[in-house]
């Protein structure tokens, strides 16, 4: 279920489905059902926050409401670590 706003601004309920897909096939999983209930590409939204990130896209299926949600998480990259020689000013050697 999901909360939406009329014309007038009034709460209005809408019932639906959501599909989640996680771990390691989440991305994968959530490309075969975008396909197959034939969503855009243009249609999928990324958001993130932190080093979580998730696409979703809604459609109408039957006549029904259905988001499509798939979770991941962001790469991370390792700080950069200054192998030179100690006591150098351009931490190197020559």
């Amino acid at each position: 279920m999901s909360a939406e706003r009329d014309a007038s601004g009034d709460l209005v309920l809408v019932w639906g489905l959501c599909f989640g897909f996680h771990r390691d096939t989440a991305l994968s999983d959530f490309e075969q059902w975008r396909q197959a209930l034939v969503v855009a590409p243009a249609a999928v939204e990324h958001s993130s926050t932190g080093p979580h990130a998730w696409l979703s896209a809604a459609t109408t299926y039957a006549g029904t409401p259905l988001t499509l949600t798939g979770y991941y998480t962001l790469a991370v990259r390792a700080p950069h670590v200054d192998h030179g020689v100690p006591g150098t000013e351009d931490g190197g050697a020559r």
